[in-house]
């Protein structure tokens, strides 16, 4: 998921952080624009038409011959982790995990739909879109959910301006549940323990399968 930031829109702009830490766990990362045109209800369809062309088309991408299609993860921040959120209750596009980060809330949007392991993170400092917005949503998910609100983080914590406190556990969360690696990091309440030294949760909540 991405984010637009002063009306120039870039698939990774401000996070290559968090898409660095994934990628150095083995998995394969595919970042699509989002909000074309500025018009962004229905952005979560980029996420999804990422994964139908990336199966379509492995020809797009050497680096598609090794993807697992079968074993998909979506994560993002803000407005992508609005989508992300959205995705994450599609089926047939084989999600297996979902990570939204410092989502902000819309009309409509809901996590009652989710069936997969999802994580939301927030920061009880973020301005932006408030930690309140990602803990709604966490309550709307039935089951496998974790709802991890950094303390004095603000929005862009994720991302490359930020001390990035949280991408190490978000890297864990995913691999995971794609990878089968990095488990015992995440598996019940060690998810809520995964931090860096010199940073704590406000909160955290809920547990990972």
């Amino acid at each position: 998921g991405s984010h637009v930031r002063g009306g120039r829109l870039d698939a990774t702009r401000g996070t290559a952080s968090p898409l660095k830490c994934v990628a150095s766990h083995g998995s394969s990362l595919m970042a699509p624009p989002t909000c074309p045109a500025r018009l962004c209800p229905g952005y979560y369809k980029d996420q999804l038409a990422t994964v139908t062309a990336a199966k379509s088309h492995p020809g797009l991408h050497p680096a598609l011959a090794n993807a697992d299609l079968e074993n998909v993860g979506v994560f993002g921040h803000s407005q992508g982790g609005m989508s992300t959120t959205t995705a994450a209750g599609v089926t047939g596009y084989n999600i297996k995990v979902a990570v939204p980060m410092h989502s902000c809330m819309e009309l409509g949007l809901t996590g009652a739909k989710i069936d997969v392991p999802v994580m939301f993170t927030a920061g009880s400092a973020d301005t932006v879109c408030q930690d309140g917005c990602a803990y709604r949503l966490w309550k709307e998910v039935k089951q496998d959910k974790v709802f991890w609100d950094l303390k004095g983080a603000s929005h862009f914590d994720p991302c490359d301006s930020g001390p990035r406190h949280e991408i190490q556990a978000v890297s864990d969360f995913l691999s995971c549940y794609l990878r089968s690696e990095q488990c015992d990091k995440v598996q019940g309440s060690a998810i809520c323990s995964n931090l860096p030294a010199g940073s704590s949760l406000y909160t955290c909540e809920g547990s990972a399968p």
